[in-house]
């Protein structure tokens, strides 16, 4: 039955961990995928002023549209917002992370802190039976029963004489 109990416990520990560990995963691979994305659209966002550069110097050169140059406008702007976007999830999957690396760490002094009180309790249960069998066995070693014998009399409790004859195989 220990075993068994045993057993369920560490599954469950293990398993616990497992989720863990799996949460903390998938929030670094997500980590990984919005780094890569944030360097992409740093590039996309340079690229995009550099256009919106050009088109505005042809557009004061009036060799170009106000609509080219509006919508370049548009576009690193959208890029902009994008690359926002992309470096306030990284944010938020750090927090995301350091969060469950929290969660685990004080599920796991939580469940050592529970093994601990388990086995004082257990301890002190076993030291006071520990106890209690000594007094038992005290007791029982004061408690012996001895029938009396009165020295006036030499017959023995079933009723014969100890004088009838000296070996007890004859009587």
């Amino acid at each position: 039955m220990q075993l068994n109990l045993y057993n369920e416990r560490q599954s469950q520990f293990t398993g616990s961990l497992r989720a863990f560990d799996e949460d903390i995963q998938r929030y670094k691979s997500s980590m990984a995928a919005a780094d890569s994305n944030n360097a992409l659209l740093k590039q996309q966002l340079e690229i995009a002023k550099q256009v919106e550069a050009m088109r505005e110097k042809l557009y004061k050169l009036q060799s170009g549209s106000q609509l080219t140059y509006l919508d370049s406008q548009v576009v690193r702007m959208r890029t902009e917002k994008d690359f926002q976007d992309n470096a306030n999830h990284l944010v938020e999957l750090k927090h995301f992370l350091a969060s469950t690396q929290a969660q685990r760490q004080v599920f796991i002094d939580g469940w050592h802190r529970q093994v601990l009180e388990e086995l004082a309790k257990a301890k002190s249960e076993a030291s006071a039976l520990s106890e209690n069998l000594t007094k038992a066995v005290r007791m029982n070693d004061l408690v012996v029963l001895t029938a009396p014998r009165t020295a006036s009399s030499s017959t023995s409790p079933s009723g014969r004489s100890d004088r009838c004859c000296r070996k007890p195989s004859r009587c």
